[in-house]
């Protein structure tokens, strides 16, 4: 009976530890969320936009991506499995494609002007959606929740500072639309257009409960 005791409470402890790690990485990947969503870089430079954000993300993937290795068991679990095999069969296929494609490295890597959606990108989209995946907590994914409010309340706040006193950063809107804090209104769109979504979700969810 003794042993038994000493047993559950190494168990509990273990549950313990593991939350409390989760926790720290959720924390850590939803600063970097708000941060790569909201970041613009002014001044004399040709592209403050998504140079900056590709870097961002970059940092705070791959920084968090030993997250990985600490649930490298439950990776390999039956529900998991299907995860790994296309997130892994997705990445070969882009390093194939880097590599061996006629175009230049640096454009296959970083990704063409104006967009920066290449494999560099790619692969911190996917250390993102691996981590997450993985999450076994609630409050972690509260997180990553809130970090997406949070960047959404800070262009929106952005977008009614340009209404009422103008554009504060000095950069040549060609578009003539509200630019966000992406530098193209089509972005900026897309982004309010989820940022809709995750509120009524959210807005339903606070209803039922």
């Amino acid at each position: 009976l003794h042993l038994w005791s000493r047993v559950s409470a190494l168990i509990v402890k273990i549950r313990v530890m593991n939350k409390a790690i989760e926790l720290k990485y959720s924390k850590f990947l939803a600063l970097g969320l708000f941060l790569t969503t909201i970041i613009v870089v002014a001044g004399p430079i040709s592209e403050p936009v998504n140079v900056p954000k590709m870097l961002s993300l970059s940092v705070f993937s791959f920084g968090a991506a030993s997250f990985l290795l600490l649930k490298k068991k439950e990776l390999m679990k039956l529900h998991n499995k299907y995860i790994l095999i296309i997130s892994v069969s997705f990445i070969f296929l882009a390093f194939v494609t880097t590599f061996f494609s006629k175009s230049p490295f640096s454009q296959n890597f970083y990704g063409i002007y104006g967009r920066n959606t290449g494999l560099l990108t790619y692969t911190g989209f996917l250390i993102i959606f691996m981590i997450v995946s993985n999450f076994t907590e609630r409050q972690s994914l509260q997180y990553i929740f809130l970090a997406f409010i949070f960047a959404g309340v800070a262009n929106i706040s952005y977008g009614l500072i340009v209404q009422f006193f103008g554009d504060p950063i000095p950069w040549v809107n060609n578009y003539g639309a509200l630019l966000g804090l992406f530098g193209n209104p089509d972005f900026a769109g897309a982004f309010f257009g989820m940022l809709s979504a995750a509120f009524l979700a959210f807005g339903s969810a606070f209803t039922t409960h």
